[in-house]
Formats: structure tokens, C-alpha cells, sequence
């Protein structure tokens, strides 16, 4: 009687053994055409990603309210100077001008604040040609252009994770299969038309699996459920850092002197040299921490964001 339980006892354990590991192992891309739960781990991702889709939308209707705002202020500008001096011609034009900027702040934040998202419960198999799309900007003050990518598959624009546009960009114009999560968008912002960087899809994709280059489910279970917020503050604390230093290093060579003494070629050379030293610096810590991972054998996971993201 007690080696039979203590042998029930044995087996209930290798169950639930076997169940914690299917559970933990990285989950495989679908087959064409399938669907299956989401896992809690995917689940959490999926919250991670909604949220800043709701950052970027209130970030959009703060911007739109600045907008509606900046109009009404410049309408009641040029009707109370018009009333100081006088009606004249110029007057009307104006008015109509920044009452169309204030119409356009108005619609802008109505859409924004009306849009909302709901992901599905279910991931699905999405195949087709991964199409590119680039939207070019340009900075009103300084004239600079910067470029804007899109990427989608039929009319569902693909949400990829963070960092991970040096493994999908390869297989732009080829026919590629995931495994996604749709989000459904309730008034998409469609106003400008397709060829605007504004445009929305009433349908995104948020991608959990990718032939063996992405794959959610195994990221999270090996390197934790908050790794992607680890992330974001890393890259955020490296950009400070570097920031940083070179602020601190020209304020260094600086320090005490009459900055207007110098001459223009002066003041390149010594910030092309700052940028070299420090390239110099954080290439010899580098160099620093795969030798004490060599050598001394720290444990320190030198493995890129790329490498991470196959599970």
C-alpha cells in the first residue's frame, strides 16, 4: 500500500514536471491557418505594447490640443490687434487662416481621443509579402529630414518588437509566415489618406513568432516576464550616459577658457576628438568585460538584443 502511493506520488510529480515545462518551453510558429490561446507571458507582452500604443496616442492629442489651442490664441491676436488699429483687408484671410489651424486641432484630438484599441485573445497564423513603406519629415526650424518606416502585410500594419528591425527588414518583398495578435482599432485616424505617415490601419498585428529569429514566449520565460521594460531603461540609461559624457567632456576642455576665442575649426576639432576618445573608452570597457567573461568567467550575459529575441 505505501510503495503504491509513494508511486502515484512519483508520477503526479513527473506530470506536473511535464506540464510546467510545456508551459515554460518557447512556443513554435502556427501552421497556416491556425490559432491557439495565448499564454500569460504573451498575454503580458501583449498589455506592454498596448500601452505605449495608448502613450503615443496621448502624446498625438496633446500635440493636437497645442494645435487647437495655438489657432484660437493667433484668431484672437489679429482680431484684437484689427480693433486696436482698425479693421482693414488683411484682416479676414488671417482669420479664416488660423480658424482652419484651430479646425484641424479640433479634429486631430476628437479622432485621437476617440480611437481605441482591442487585441484579440487568440494568436493567429499570418502569411503574405512584407511590404516597406517610408514617409520622409521634415523639421520646420532646422530643415532636417528624417525618414519614417511602416511595414504591413496586406492592409494589417505589423507591430514588431522593439529592436528587431535589423532581423525583419531583410525579408521585405518576400512572402513571410507569423504568428500574431490582431488588435482591432475602432476610428482609425484615415483622414490624410493611405500615403500619409498618419494614415492608420483599422487592424495591427502584433507579432509573437517569427521562423526561428522571434519568438515572445521563450524571451520572457528566459529572461524574464519584465524584460522589455529592462530594455527600454537600458537603452534610455546608455543614451544618458553617452549624452552626458560628452557634455562633460567639453565643459572639461572648456572650463576657465573664453569659449569665443576660439575659432570654428578649433571648436570641430576638439568635439571630433571628444567623440573619439570616448568611442575609445567604451571600446576598451567592451573589451574589458568579454575578457572578465573569458578569463576571469563572471557571469555576464554578453548575448546582442538579436540573439534574444529567438527565445
Amino acid at each position: 500500500m505505501g510503495e503504491r502511493s509513494m508511486d502515484k506520488r512519483i508520477a503526479g510529480g513527473m506530470v506536473g514536471q511535464g506540464k510546467r515545462t510545456r508551459t515554460k518551453a518557447a512556443m513554435p510558429p502556427l501552421e497556416r491557418g491556425q490559432d491557439r490561446p495565448l499564454t500569460p507571458l504573451e498575454k503580458r507582452y501583449i498589455r506592454l505594447q498596448s500601452r505605449i500604443a495608448s502613450l503615443e496616442n496621448w502624446v498625438l492629442a496633446a500635440f493636437s490640443l497645442l494645435i487647437l489651442v495655438t489657432g484660437l490664441v493667433m484668431v484672437w491676436a489679429v482680431i484684437y490687434e484689427a480693433l486696436r488699429r482698425g479693421p482693414e483687408a488683411w484682416v479676414i484671410p488671417f482669420v479664416l487662416l488660423f480658424l482652419g489651424v484651430g479646425v484641424l486641432g479640433a479634429l486631430l484630438l476628437k479622432g485621437f481621443l476617440s480611437r481605441r484599441c482591442r487585441p484579440e485573445q487568440s494568436a493567429h497564423s499570418l502569411d503574405g509579402v512584407l511590404k516597406e513603406e517610408i514617409f520622409h519629415s521634415v523639421h520646420p526650424k532646422t530643415g532636417a529630414r528624417s525618414k519614417h518606416y511602416r511595414y504591413k502585410i496586406g492592409d494589417v500594419t505589423m507591430i514588431w518588437p522593439p529592436g528587431a528591425r535589423a532581423i525583419y527588414q531583410p525579408f521585405v518583398d518576400q512572402h513571410i509566415q507569423l504568428t500574431v495578435v490582431y488588435v482591432n482599432k475602432t476610428k482609425p485616424v484615415q483622414w490624410f489618406g493611405e500615403k500619409s505617415a498618419l494614415f492608420e490601419s483599422s487592424r495591427d498585428a502584433v507579432v509573437l513568432a517569427f521562423k526561428d529569429l522571434i519568438n515572445i514566449q521563450g524571451l520572457l520565460t528566459r529572461y524574464g516576464s519584465n524584460y522589455f521594460e529592462r530594455y527600454f531603461l537600458k537603452q534610455s540609461a546608455m543614451g544618458a550616459v553617452i549624452f552626458a559624457s560628452i557634455l562633460g567632456a567639453l565643459y572639461y576642455v572648456f572650463l576657465g577658457q573664453d569659449f569665443y576665442q576660439f575659432e570654428g575649426k578649433e571648436i570641430g576639432l576638439a568635439i571630433l576628438g571628444i567623440i573619439i576618445g570616448l568611442a575609445v573608452i567604451f571600446g576598451l570597457a567592451s573589451v574589458a568585460i568579454k575578457y572578465a567573461v573569458g578569463v576571469l568567467k563572471l557571469k555576464i550575459d554578453l548575448k546582442s538584443h538579436e540573439e534574444k529575441l529567438k527565445g
